[in-house]
């Protein structure tokens, strides 16, 4: 799948960083479902997927451009 710029380079960074490590960022959208299935499925090997939210820190810092927050989570009993 051929994913946007910014949210290539996120899922690298997801991909290639420890777990233990906090991998986040803010988006100008919600990323869509089929977005979400592709990176959690290449992730769940690594044990751990991400979620997308409407987030109103992201809106603040962002002064409403990138109202999204992306974010790593590790998967139950890795």
């Amino acid at each position: 799948m051929k994913l946007e710029k910014e949210l290539q380079e996120y899922f690298k960074e997801a991909m290639t960083t420890d777990s233990i490590y906090s991998c986040e960022m803010s988006f100008y959208r919600d990323i869509t479902g089929k977005e979400l299935d592709y990176m959690n499925e290449k992730l769940k090997e690594k044990g751990v997927y991400l979620i997308c939210f409407h987030c109103e820190t992201c809106i603040e810092y962002s002064k409403g451009k990138e109202p999204y927050h992306i974010d790593r989570l590790t998967l139950r009993g890795y």
